[in-house]
């Protein structure tokens, strides 16, 4: 017998149909981002940060409030294809140390491909006001967590808040990703760096065994 194997990200792409991808935005994103941003008020200049972008759609929803958008992936293909979907016009850049840019004319869209954590501050042009993560996190299995929230705590600002969606489950029922992500984890990992509130919780219907979708605000502490 030959053992099943999971798919690569690339697979996962090439497939055109990852289980991730939404076919409209996050009805949690729609609700609640909107009361981060200055009590609705966008001011220009913000930057979201977006970690595994992917082609989320929730990116256009966000970059059609006026914030500017940075995106990084490590997969080509979805990248192009969010700016062709969109009909958003692109410039591509490859810079020597490997990552491929893509940038809307207006500089508010960036989109880069590449490690996500071999990223540095240079290259995404500064630290963040906001992030948001919908499907990120919970793709990464428990030893590459700490990197992550160590990666979000370099490049947000002080006092900077974003949004995360977590799922909760038995294993008995998974053993791949999305990997389950409950509140003990996230006060574990993010110590005293972050604070976080509960959002919304409920059952995740795009699930075939029993789980549940939980979302947060998570803030960057300030000392």
């Amino acid at each position: 017998m030959v053992e099943e194997t999971e798919p690569t990200w690339q697979e996962y792409w090439d497939d055109e149909t990852p289980p991730w991808q939404l076919k409209k935005p996050s009805p949690d994103l729609e609700k609640y981002f909107p009361d981060f941003l200055n009590n609705g008020e966008i001011t220009d200049g913000r930057r979201v940060f977006i970690p595994l972008c992917g082609r989320n759609l929730d990116m256009k929803w966000i970059y059609d409030q006026g914030l500017t958008v940075v995106g990084v992936d490590a997969i080509e293909k979805p990248i192009r294809e969010f700016f062709g979907e969109h009909g958003i016009p692109v410039n591509v850049q490859e810079l020597e140390s490997g990552y491929k840019v893509f940038t809307s004319p207006d500089k508010r869209l960036t989109l880069i491909v590449g490690d996500l954590f071999g990223l540095d501050e240079n290259l995404v042009g500064g630290r963040f006001d906001y992030f948001y993560d919908r499907a990120s996190f919970v793709a990464l299995d428990s030893d590459t967590r700490p990197n992550y929230v160590g990666l979000l705590y370099r490049f947000l600002k002080p006092g900077a808040v974003g949004m995360l969606e977590s799922v909760e489950y038995d294993t008995k029922w998974n053993t791949s990703h999305p990997y389950p992500l409950f509140a003990k984890d996230l006060e574990d990992l993010y110590g005293d760096q972050f604070s976080f509130e509960e959002l919304s919780r409920g059952n995740d219907p795009s699930s075939s065994y029993p789980r549940i979708k939980v979302a947060y605000k998570v803030c960057r502490n300030k000392k």
